[in-house]
């Protein structure tokens, strides 16, 4: 090899040594086009009603807004929803109707779609005063509501109610008093946490299937307080007082759990078949504190003072155990057909001691020891 062709290798031999190692790919993170920059959408504030919101976005209302006096059939709801990604946020005023109006704030699905409205939240407000429903989103699927009240919604003697939402819709900390019908009224597998329902003219809140309450109070309402309507519903540590009904009022395989239904002008709580009422205090009411229908509910560990009658089992194969009853003006009636711990007056320890004592053979006295001390299932009158 000559000489200058030598030097050229060597050359770039060199080089390549020296040029820094090449990077390794990296991933490209694309920007969905609803992302981009240019699609980023400020909110809107809506400064009048009738307002119809057909883009995703979040909206606000300037200030509390009320429908004109006499509105036609065509402007009567204060504000339709026909897009999926909307926040509607009230911004803590009011969205109030005028006689004649119609719905509040209604989800309304647009011609040619067949799907119902998603991810659609409002919020933070109140609605009140609408001729028809006050928030109507029943074509929205898992909805989200909260912070909301609803009130006197529904002109007289029609069957609208202060709000509904649809299947697996959120309903946290709303109020709803004064609408004609329901307080509130869900679809299927919908939650109400912390809500409130009173002084309604029907139910206070009505759940659809597979539906929870948690920590919800319903309150002189004119029809039941909270409604478990359909199968497989759940009310937790819920209260119900003073309604023209039953307190709680539940479908078939419900639970009712830790829950308080006082001075309701029938039963307290009112379960169909298959059910669960456990750990619950049901006091003051016209009938029943417990009223357990058709079969094979179970009834355990409830404390029921002051009622009609303290407990009603109008079915067969319920279980009724470790419940206690007190100063109500029938203890129980219990036909057979049913399976129970038995009914025993609470007495004193010395009373007891006193009656074992007295008690006559050896079989008699291990009977009252079982009866009195050994039983954990036992329902006890005291």
């Amino acid at each position: 090899m000559n000489a200058p062709l030598a030097s050229t290798c060597v050359g770039l031999f060199l080089l390549g040594l020296m040029a820094p190692a090449p990077e390794p790919p990296q991933e490209i993170t694309r920007v969905p086009r609803s992302l981009a920059l240019g699609e980023v959408r400020p909110t809107v504030f809506i400064d009048r009603v009738p307002w119809r919101i057909t883009r995703p976005g979040r909206y606000e209302l300037h200030g509390t807004l009320q429908m004109k006096k006499d509105p036609t059939p065509e402007s009567a709801t204060g504000i339709i929803i026909s897009a999926d990604d909307v926040v509607l946020d009230l911004g803590g005023h009011a969205l109030i109707g005028v006689k004649g109006s119609a719905t509040g704030i209604l989800v309304k699905i647009p011609e040619k779609r067949t799907a119902q409205m998603l991810n659609i939240t409002v919020r933070n407000g109140s609605v009140r005063n609408w001729g028809g429903n006050g928030v109507n989103l029943a074509s929205a699927v898992q909805a989200r509501v909260e912070d909301l009240q609803l009130a006197g919604n529904g002109e007289a003697r029609q069957a609208f109610d202060g709000l509904i939402v649809g299947e697996g819709a959120i309903v946290s900390r709303c109020s709803a008093q004064y609408n004609a019908a329901a307080g509130i009224r869900t679809g299927r597998g919908a939650q109400l946490v912390a809500c409130t329902g009173s002084y309604n003219g029907g139910s206070g809140m009505l759940l659809g299937a597979g539906s929870l309450a948690r920590e919800c109070v319903a309150m002189g309402n004119t029809g039941d307080g909270l409604v478990l309507s359909d199968a497989g519903c759940s009310a937790i540590d819920c209260t119900a007082s003073g309604n023209g009904r039953n307190g709680i009022s539940a479908g078939p395989a419900a639970r009712v759990s830790g829950c308080t239904a006082w001075s309701n002008q029938a039963s307290g709580i009112r379960v169909e078949g298959h059910g669960l009422v456990e750990g619950c205090l049901a006091s003051g009411n016209a009938d029943a504190g417990v009223l357990a229908l058709s079969r094979g509910s179970r009834i355990d560990g409830n404390h029921l003072s002051a009622n009609g009658m303290g407990l009603d089992v109008a079915g067969r194969d319920h279980l009724v155990v470790r419940n206690s009853l007190s100063a109500n003006s029938v203890e129980w009636s219990m036909p057979d057909g049913n399976l129970s711990g038995g009914l025993h007056e609470g007495i004193s320890v010395d009373q007891l001691m006193k009656i074992i004592g007295e008690a006559s053979g050896e079989k008699q006295k291990k009977d009252f020891q079982k009866l009195f001390l050994r039983d954990p299932w036992a329902n006890v009158s005291h």
